[in-house]
C-alpha cells in the first residue's frame, strides 16, 4: 500500500524526500560517537532509501528493486 500523490507532494516532492533522508544521515555522519554505532558501508544506501520513501508515499515509483540483502 503507497500514499496518494498529493502525501508526497506535502512532504516537497523529492527534494523534501532528499532532505529527510539527508538530514540524519549528515548528521549521524558528523558526529563520532553516533557515527561508530550507525556507520554503514552500503553503496547507495542513501539512494535506495530515498527510493523506498518516495515509492511508499506516493511518489513515482522507478521499479527499482531495495533488497534487504545488500
Amino acid at each position: 500500500m503507497t500514499g496518494s500523490p498529493e502525501l508526497f507532494f506535502a512532504l516537497g516532492g523529492r527534494l523534501g524526500v532528499g532532505t529527510i533522508v539527508d538530514g540524519p544521515h549528515d548528521r549521524l555522519e558528523r558526529d563520532p560517537d553516533l557515527a561508530r554505532l550507525f556507520r554503514s558501508h552500503r553503496a547507495g544506501e542513501r539512494e535506495r532509501l530515498k527510493v523506498l520513501i518516495e515509492t511508499i508515499f506516493g511518489g513515482e515509483s522507478s521499479g527499482i528493486y531495495v533488497s534487504a540483502q545488500e
